[in-house]
């Protein structure tokens, strides 16, 4: 959505800008060989002949429905979706009363982890990844790195949050910084 926002936006304003240009070279003939094309003066009898006939006022009115309707589907795709960082936990039967926080179990998760000697720093971050919560801890490796160590404890971190969440437990990513520079990562699954 963000990415036809964006080239609507540009070709609306470059739009603008152009037609902007082509005004100010019409009423000050400058650069002279770039508006040697556009004329002296304007006619609106076309104008006045279209919008005279029998059809205009039904075109007219069904192309302000079209845009009315077009902004309408715009302007409800930017309203703002609460986003629900919970999932239902097993057992808890159809009305879902017992729901955890997501956010919550992965920045504990993630306190957790960074706590670990081989760890020195770790964050977590909740995301949809195709519709479904997903969990991304990135932890940086403690100097000095100890690579064994920092994936074992990637790897109690997972089984912990697993177990937390049990069945419902949201797909959780556990990405290893062994460095300052982001192209040296491994990624525990």
């Amino acid at each position: 959505m963000a990415a036809w926002d964006r080239i609507a936006t540009a070709v609306v304003g470059l739009s603008a800008v152009a037609g902007g240009l082509v005004l100010i070279g019409w009423a000050t003939h400058w650069p002279p060989r770039w508006t040697d094309w556009l004329p002296d003066r304007v006619s609106i009898d076309a104008i006045t002949d279209v919008t005279g006939q029998s059809w205009w006022p039904w075109a007219a009115g069904i192309g302000g429905v079209l845009i009315g309707l077009l902004a309408l589907r715009w302007l409800l795709g930017h309203i703002p979706v609460p986003r629900r960082d919970t999932i239902r936990l097993p057992g808890t039967g159809p009305e879902g009363r017992l729901t955890a926080s997501v956010r919550t179990l992965a920045d504990g998760a993630a306190a957790a982890l960074a706590a670990d000697p081989a760890i020195g720093a770790a964050h977590a971050r909740i995301r949809r990844d195709r519709g479904t919560l997903t969990v991304d801890v990135t932890a940086q490796l403690a100097a000095p790195a100890d690579l064994p160590a920092a994936a074992r404890a990637a790897a109690r971190t997972r089984a912990e949050l697993a177990d937390m969440f049990g069945d419902t437990a949201p797909p959780t990513r556990i990405h290893l910084h062994t460095g300052r520079r982001r192209g040296q990562t491994r990624l525990v699954r």
